[in-house]
């Protein structure tokens, strides 16, 4: 798990995301990069990065406020032994998006 908390200016740079990543923008927003593809995030916004893929990334506070959010690694061993406890199977390698925004179920 990772806590990330910017002031005062943006943060800036490139990362290789060696795992898959579950995230949650607690305020400000950030600009992420995968293949020249640009993603916006905002406070509030869940996301997910998949991974084993390269990232250009800009972390850019509220005015007056800090950049925070939250991020949650998931190794492969950990999600192949959620995979086998819910008996979820894969036909074929995920070809989507690098990058997603989740909603929240409305109950």
């Amino acid at each position: 798990m990772l806590y990330s908390c910017y002031s005062h200016k943006s943060s800036e740079g490139e990362q290789f995301i060696a795992e898959h990543v579950f995230g949650f923008i607690i305020s400000g927003n950030s600009e992420m990069y995968f293949n020249r593809e640009k993603y916006v995030f905002e406070a509030g916004d869940f996301r997910f990065l998949r991974r084993n893929q390269l990232t250009k990334y800009s972390k850019i506070p509220p005015l007056g406020g800090e950049y925070k959010s939250i991020s949650i690694f998931m190794d492969q061993k950990t999600l192949r032994s959620i995979s086998e406890e819910n008996n979820l199977t894969m036909d074929k390698p995920y070809s989507g998006e690098n990058a997603l925004v989740l909603k929240p179920i409305n109950g």
